[in-house]
């Protein structure tokens, strides 16, 4: 009975830990996510001579860009 709470308590634990590294994860994703995108804007910006071509820039990035 003993080592079946412990294992309950490691169980209990390991899904808290799994958890935590998720929410981790994904905040690092977000960030550099946005850093990639401002970057990426920024280059377009330099080299689009209108609002129209920089859309359609992004839009081509945006669908040629791999997670």
């Amino acid at each position: 009975m003993a080592v079946d709470g412990v294992e309950e308590d490691n169980e209990e634990i390991v899904t808290e830990i799994k958890a935590v590294h998720f929410e981790a994860s994904m905040k690092y994703a977000r960030r550099v996510s946005a850093k990639l995108i401002f970057a990426s804007t920024r280059h377009l910006l330099e080299h689009c001579s209108s609002l129209e071509d920089l859309v359609v820039e992004m839009k081509i990035k945006a669908f040629t860009t791999k997670v």
